[in-house]
């Protein structure tokens, strides 16, 4: 998905988040968030962002796209915020979505 292997994340308490960020050795930086939140606050939170703010389906839960660089999902009481930073990695969406993909069942 990065086209490299990332390193050891570096964990954080970000106010309700709980944070990991990762970096590449091409300087690709990816940071998932999570918090507890209901799914009526999620959509109201998620809907809040800066503009554009656009439903995407295919992700297995709901999810929405915010400020055209990150892609909050809700699961299980959850949500997850995916943010992947750096040049030549494609569609900024596609990316968030794989990584949520994979990551989603760990909530």
């Amino acid at each position: 998905m990065l086209g490299t292997a990332v390193g050891r994340g570096k964990l954080q308490s970000l106010g309700l988040y709980q944070s990991c960020t990762y970096t590449t050795k091409s300087f690709v930086t990816v940071t998932v968030q999570t918090r507890r939140l209901s799914k009526t606050d999620f959509v109201r939170s998620a809907k809040a962002n800066p503009p554009p703010v656009k439903a995407v389906a295919g992700v297995g839960a709901p999810a929405y796209f915010a400020g055209g660089a990150t892609l909050l999902v809700w699961r299980a009481g959850n949500e997850a915020t995916f943010s992947i930073f750096g040049s030549g990695l494609g569609s900024p969406l596609a990316r968030e979505v794989a990584l949520a993909k994979r990551a989603l069942h760990r909530l």
